[in-house]
């Protein structure tokens, strides 16, 4: 072999391994670079949106549902369909105060003084009005309400009842006594020692007379009540001794 031949030779094997080299750096530069641990791929910035505050979530009237037909209205089954809500009562013993807050209940009327009945008017009642049931009432917080004074069957043709009603002057035309909390067919007033009392007298429009005696108690009334209360209204006091 001739000394041309041997530089032909060494030439070609030059070009292949520089071939060769520039294939293998080709191939590296195309692989994907891994990800480890100490190294993170970089990302790209993406500005973040601003936070939106979020908002207090009140309560909705979604569907207004229609109303119950009846509810309990102090222990007595009132059917709201039937409530006129124009029956208007008032006494001239237990005046307004005029500026919202509860009157003091009459102290001629516990049993510190008279122990008589206050006047009761009312008028505005609804046409299908057949009696009226009256009634004084103790509610105090976390106690069960009770009847000191239950008058029931007064006409639908009355406008109120008179002050100092006893069983001596009770007419047929002004209504019927029941038994009280103590028992007596009677108006019994307010006749706590020191303290604050809630009083209601409580005035129910009827649309039936009560086919009840003379006597019948609270838990007589207020089945009886149920279902007949066509239009009701209050006077709110406080009995109070100052001592």
């Amino acid at each position: 072999m001739n000394q041309k031949t041997l530089w032909i030779i060494t030439a070609l094997v030059v070009v292949l391994m520089l071939v060769g080299a520039l294939f293998v750096a080709r191939q590296r530069a195309q692989a994907p670079v891994p990800v480890t641990a100490q190294q993170s791929a970089p990302q790209e910035h993406v500005a973040a949106a601003p936070a939106v505050p979020q908002e207090s979530v009140t309560p909705q009237a979604a569907a207004v549902a229609e109303p119950a037909r009846a509810v309990v209205y102090d222990e007595v089954k009132v059917d709201l369909s039937k409530i006129a809500g124009k029956l208007k009562m008032s006494s001239p013993d237990i005046p307004a105060t005029g500026d919202g807050s509860e009157p003091r209940y009459p102290i001629e009327m516990t049993c510190y003084r008279r122990n008589a009945s206050p006047a009761i008017n009312w008028h505005s009642a609804p046409g299908a009005t057949k009696s009226y049931v009256l009634v004084l009432e103790r509610r105090a917080l976390n106690e069960k309400a009770s009847w000191s004074w239950i008058m029931f069957n007064i006409p639908a043709t009355s406008a109120g009842l008179p002050a100092r009603i006893n069983a001596e002057t009770l007419t047929t035309a002004q209504g019927v006594f029941g038994a009280n909390q103590y028992g007596h067919q009677a108006y019994t007033g307010p006749c706590e020692p020191k303290g604050t009392f809630p009083y209601v007298l409580r005035l129910f429009a009827l649309d039936t007379m009560l086919d009840l005696k003379p006597g019948a108690q609270r838990g007589d009334l207020l089945p009886a009540l149920n279902g007949h209360v066509i239009d009701a209204a209050e006077i709110r006091a406080l009995h109070y001794l100052q001592m």
